[in-house]
C-alpha cells in the first residue's frame, strides 16, 4: 500500500512537524504531528484502502453528503473525522486529497500549545 499511494507519503513530509509508523494491529500507517494522528492510510472493514483525516464537523458533513467516496470517520469520531476511499470507482483527486491532508493538519497544529507551535515552526 506505500508503494501505490507514495504521493500522500511524500505530501504529507513537506509538512513540518510529521511522523509516520506503522500500527500493526491496526495494519494501518499513522501520520503524527507531535505523537498526535491527523491521518489514517489502511483498510476498512470490507477491506476498502482508505484515508481517514481530521475535519470540520461542517465540512465533513458536506463533503459526506457531496462525494460517494467520502464516509464518516473509520473507527474514529463520526463528527470529526471522515475517511476517503481510495479505492473507489469514482476516485477523488490527489489535489482533493491532499487539500484535505493539509486541513487536517492544520486542525491538529492549531490544537497544539504555543510551545508546542513554535518548536515546529524552527
Amino acid at each position: 500500500m506505500r508503494q501505490k499511494y507514495q504521493w500522500i507519503f511524500t505530501e504529507a513530509l513537506k509538512l513540518k512537524g510529521v511522523s509516520i509508523d506503522y500500527k500493526v494491529e491496526w495494519q494501518a500507517y499513522r501520520f503524527l504531528l507531535n505523537e498526535k494522528m491527523f491521518a489514517y492510510l489502511g483498510t476498512n472493514n470490507q477491506d476498502k484502502e482508505i484515508l481517514t483525516l481530521k475535519g470540520d464537523p461542517a465540512d465533513n458533513q458536506l463533503m459526506i453528503e457531496i462525494y460517494d467516496y467520502v464516509t464518516e470517520g473509520y473507527y474514529m469520531n463520526k463528527i470529526h473525522w471522515i475517511s476517503i476511499r481510495l479505492d473507489d470507482r469514482k476516485l477523488p483527486s490527489e489535489q482533493m486529497v491532499v487539500e484535505q491532508l493539509i486541513k487536517s493538519y492544520q486542525l491538529v497544529f492549531e490544537k497544539l500549545s504555543k510551545k508546542h507551535q513554535q518548536k515546529i515552526r524552527q
